[in-house]
């Protein structure tokens, strides 16, 4: 190797490819397999995420569409009764019945903001 040339060159490095072209074969062969691998997983995982997110959402809104029917339902409908008979409560007294009945006064000026001077100022 006094004297190294090209073509001398180019034969060692024949002989350094020939030796390495098989293991670099076999790496590309198992990168691509494993990223493969990798990001077929990947978007298997963020697909059942999607869906899983998808069903969270769906039954949030199934629970707010349930409560707003039931608070519907069942509180407001309950005091527009209790309010109803109230009213019908009112009606049936008669007016000197509010006045003299001290019980009856109570439970309105309770229940009702100023009664007692609402009725006290219709005299």
């Amino acid at each position: 190797m006094n004297t190294p040339t090209d073509d001398m060159a180019y034969s060692i490095l024949d002989g350094y490819m020939a030796i390495m072209r098989p293991v670099a074969e076999a790496l590309e062969g198992t990168y691509n397999f494993i990223n493969e691998n990798i990001v077929s997983k990947f978007q298997e995982t963020t697909d059942d995420f999607l869906v899983q997110l998808a069903l969270l959402h769906i039954g949030i809104l199934i629970a707010i569409i349930l409560s707003v029917y039931v608070i519907y339902t069942v509180t407001i409908r309950r005091f527009r009764f209790v309010d109803k008979c109230r009213g019908y409560i009112i009606r049936t007294l008669s007016y000197k019945m509010l006045l003299e009945g001290k019980a009856i006064g109570f439970y309105l000026s309770r229940h009702f903001v100023n009664t007692e001077g609402a009725l006290s100022r219709a005299l």
